[in-house]
């Protein structure tokens, strides 16, 4: 399990770098391995991004917080779902965090990040990609915007991406 998590966790690495910009992912189609009518549970993806408390002084956004999350929320079980968020500033990475694979099958997974910044003028670009592992049995048939299928369906990997400049 934890060989498929380091995988599945660096290919989301490698897709944040280079992946088209999905600002909202339709529903996941799915099928069966067998062909049978079981298919794999619909699923919607959030990734919200806000800033509070910012203040425009002396030309300068100061004292925000940027709140930002991604979650997974599906019709039912799949067998597992890893998560990223990541957040840049003029190019560099200022925050990021990760969940893995947890080895439990689900149906929602979600995580939430802050970020303050005393300085918050210039380039923000907001990072954010799901891994979804299809229940046992079952593939993805068809990728979504923004995702692809990996290793003969087993896994849906999708990323989004938003840039904000104050």
């Amino acid at each position: 399990m934890k060989r498929c998590a380091v995988i599945g966790l660096a290919v989301l690495t490698g897709l944040l770098g280079w992946a088209v910009p999905a600002a909202a992912l339709p529903a996941r189609s799915g099928g069966s391995a067998a062909g049978s009518s079981v298919t794999v549970p619909v699923c919607q993806i959030g990734s919200p991004e806000t800033i509070t408390g910012a203040q425009f002084v002396n030309s300068q956004f100061v004292n925000g917080t940027w709140s930002y999350a991604t979650g997974v929320a599906c019709t039912s079980n799949l067998a597992d779902i890893a998560l990223y968020e990541e957040l840049d500033l003029n190019g560099t990475k200022v925050d990021s965090r990760t969940e893995g694979f947890t080895g439990t099958a689900r149906d929602i997974a979600a995580i939430t990040s802050s970020y303050f910044c005393a300085e918050c003028n210039g380039t923000w670009l907001f990072k954010w990609g799901q891994i979804l592992k299809a229940p046992s049995g079952l593939m993805f048939t068809s990728a979504s915007a923004g995702c692809v299928l990996l290793d003969s369906g087993i896994y849906e990997a999708c990323v989004q991406t938003k840039t904000v400049t104050l």
